[in-house]
């Protein structure tokens, strides 16, 4: 009778343990998706993710041995949570490990970034200087009517954006 009992107990306690396990897993990989003011607690699961993974592994290895069909429970919150755990283990199949050059500025890194003005009038004086620091404008023109902006690239490369924004109030 005792033996029925416990096992019994120790098989919903795993069955238990591991629903919790998957739904910290899931919520771990979608925090993003969470509003971090009232979730903030929500960062510290992803903190521990990876571990979080690893207790998921053990059970689909155990279930895979003590009861198949409960492994999918693990095995469906693995696939779930695929994009999460391909940022966890960033694995590489292929040969190549080439660095390859990067399509904008000598240096890499930052694609365009830009510089809001106070002034819309200030985008002539702008244009002036860009030309005379070396500059090549690449685009000129309005986003909408009284919101002028500039595309340059600066003689490393690197695509600056100068714009006005008229603010609603």
């Amino acid at each position: 009778m005792a033996k029925t009992f416990f096992r019994r107990f120790t098989k919903k306690f795993f069955i238990v343990s591991n629903i919790i396990l998957a739904i910290l897993f899931l919520l771990a990989s979608y925090t993003y998706l969470f509003n971090p003011q009232p979730f903030w607690f929500l960062g510290l699961l992803t903190l521990g993710a990876f571990y979080l993974l690893l207790l998921l592994i053990i059970f689909l290895i155990f279930w895979l041995f003590v009861k198949p069909k409960w492994a999918l429970l693990s095995l469906i919150t693995m696939v779930l949570a695929y994009p999460s755990i391909s940022n966890l283990l960033p694995l590489r199949f292929t040969a190549s490990f080439e660095k390859k050059k990067a399509p904008y500025g000598k240096t890499g890194g930052i694609i365009h970034f830009g510089f809001r003005l106070k002034n819309a009038e200030d985008i002539v004086e702008m244009a002036v200087r860009i030309k005379q620091a070396g500059g090549k404008i690449s685009s000129k023109g309005e986003f909408c009517p009284g919101e002028p902006y500039i595309f340059f690239k600066d003689p490393d490369g690197y695509e600056v954006e100068i714009w006005y924004e008229l603010i609603a109030e």
